[in-house]
């Protein structure tokens, strides 16, 4: 049986942005904020009418039911593993961990605790991509066979500290080489094959690069193209740049039997489709076309997401934010498993971590574990 009320606590600041989905949720009561900056953990809990605050995980727990980790990647698994120990629900930022130690020790602490455990891989709600994932259930696209995923982002100047120190991504993003922020790219795509076969699984990656151009600086070649081979004969296309010189941009793609859908670079404007029937024709008599998107995204928007479409538009990452969060308050309250829960969460980025191994011996393809 599911709980009544939930009591959340945020650990680290950018936690905070799953606070507007827990309020929507009746019963959760977002109660408590934790960061080491007792200064950034006051601030924020003042801006969001929190009354309790900590410097330390371990002093909140004892006053929640569940907690967000908003912190630094290295620190996701320590902490859930803390959380998870102590009888505590967890909605983990991604990456999910940064070893296939760490995901070992997850799956194997989730399983003993009993508690829910979801990956906030908010890229997963944005109205378009939730969209097609209906389209997917409702066949207009028959069988998908072919994804793609890019996530662009110039973010070099997260990369030091203003006196000149480098701060965490330093390392764990850009002092790594290969595909070592995956699950933005992957989280999508993986959703739209799984709607349509709850049983396929990244099970090989290959990773290659353009090398490292624009800052010697760091190992993580500017541009890794990653390809992830499915179970059931699936292809998935990666591009992960957090290097160039370029605008910042996100692009989906999916190719059916019936058709296919493009995102529009960096945002809806210019996403389209084309779907019709499976034959071969010529291009004097071709009837399908090009679309906009937008008729069908008002068209095939789920309920469930279509009502909270105002609230969330709001939050973060065209509301990704606060589906992640909503989705796992309410998943707690109904005692059922969250839409990306452990083993999602650790093959989505088990793909990142053999990326990394197989940019390192020249795109040789490795396998990904299933965590069955």
């Amino acid at each position: 049986m599911g709980m009544t009320r939930l009591k959340v606590g945020i650990v680290g600041k950018r936690g905070a942005a799953a606070i507007a989905g827990f309020r929507a949720v009746p019963g959760v009561e977002v109660v408590a904020m934790c960061d080491a900056h007792r200064p950034t953990a006051e601030a924020e809990a003042q801006a969001h009418g929190i009354g309790a605050t900590f410097t330390e995980m371990s002093a909140m727990l004892p006053h929640v039911d569940a907690v967000v980790i908003g912190t630094p990647m290295q620190l996701h698994v320590s902490q859930a593993i803390e959380a998870l120990d102590a009888k505590k629900h967890v909605l983990s930022e991604v990456t999910a961990a940064v070893s296939f130690e760490e995901c070992d020790a997850l799956l194997a602490t989730v399983r003993r605790s009993g508690q829910r455990y979801m990956m906030s891989e908010n890229y997963c709600y944005f109205p378009e991509n939730l969209a097609v994932r209906e389209m997917v259930r409702e066949g207009l696209f028959g069988e998908p066979y072919f994804g793609e995923g890019e996530y662009i982002h110039d973010v070099r100047f997260l990369h030091f500290n203003t006196d000149g120190s480098p701060t965490w991504r330093a390392k764990w993003q850009v002092g790594i080489n290969g595909n070592t922020y995956c699950t933005h790219e992957l989280g999508p795509v993986m959703q739209w094959f799984s709607a349509y076969d709850p049983e396929d699984r990244p099970a090989t990656v290959t990773c290659l690069g353009t090398g490292v151009r624009t800052d010697p600086r760091h190992p993580h070649e500017d541009s890794t193209i990653t390809l992830v081979k499915t179970v059931k004969g699936r292809l998935i296309k990666l591009r992960l740049d957090m290097m160039s010189n370029t605008p910042g941009m996100t692009f989906y793609s999916l190719q059916g039997i019936h058709g296919t859908f493009e995102s529009g670079r960096g945002g809806s404007v210019g996403s389209r489709i084309w779907l019709g029937e499976n034959k071969s024709v010529s291009w004097n008599d071709e009837p399908r076309k090009w679309e906009p998107f937008a008729p069908y995204l008002d068209r095939h928007l789920p309920t469930d997401y279509a009502k909270y479409r105002s609230a969330a538009g709001g939050s973060g990452h065209m509301g990704g934010d606060f589906h992640c969060s909503r989705i796992f308050a309410e998943s707690i309250l109904a005692d059922r498993e969250p839409d990306i829960d452990v083993v999602t969460s650790l093959r989505w980025t088990a793909v990142g971590l053999a990326s990394q191994q197989s940019i390192a011996q020249g795109g040789v393809p490795v396998a990904v574990p299933s965590y069955d």
